[in-house]
């Protein structure tokens, strides 16, 4: 038996052609795709939420954009990142319909609550950081049944 001898490259542009050599992505793609199937879910998962926190925080710092479109994008970026979680992170998109009716429920009820807020914030007459009037007559009556007998 004869064994060709062949001398080791001794720089690393020798040891890869620039043809042959693989890129940077397909080497990432190839570790990537070795990974187990839950942990590349939780990744692209992961990517996704990062993903609507740069669009959040970007969106908060757009000059003149009324507050209430801010407010409307935020709960709606925060909507969706708390529905991938629980999908995902709790495990409840391969649980029980039992399961889901609760996780439902609890979606209709932070709905139920987030509408109580608005509707009372769409309410209000007064303006943050300014000092109320003390003639208003309601303000009035609750200083005298505070005062002292």
């Amino acid at each position: 038996m004869t064994e060709s001898s062949s001398t080791p490259p001794t720089s690393p542009q020798e040891s890869q052609s620039p043809t042959s050599a693989p890129s940077r992505t397909s080497e990432l793609r190839a570790k990537f795709d070795s990974l187990p199937k839950d942990v590349r879910t939780y990744l692209v998962i992961f990517g996704i939420l990062m993903a609507l926190l740069v669009v959040t925080v970007a969106v908060a710092y757009i000059p003149h954009l009324p507050s209430t479109v801010n407010v409307a994008v935020a709960l709606t970026i925060a909507i969706i990142k708390a529905t991938l979680v629980v999908l995902y992170f709790m495990h409840v998109k391969e649980a029980t319909h039992v399961t889901w009716v609760f996780a439902g429920s609890a979606f209709l009820w932070l709905a139920i609550m987030i509408a109580l807020t608005m509707a009372d914030y769409a309410t209000r007459n007064d303006t943050p950081g300014q000092i109320p009037d003390v003639s208003h007559p309601s303000i009035g009556m609750l200083e005298s049944s505070l005062a002292p007998r």
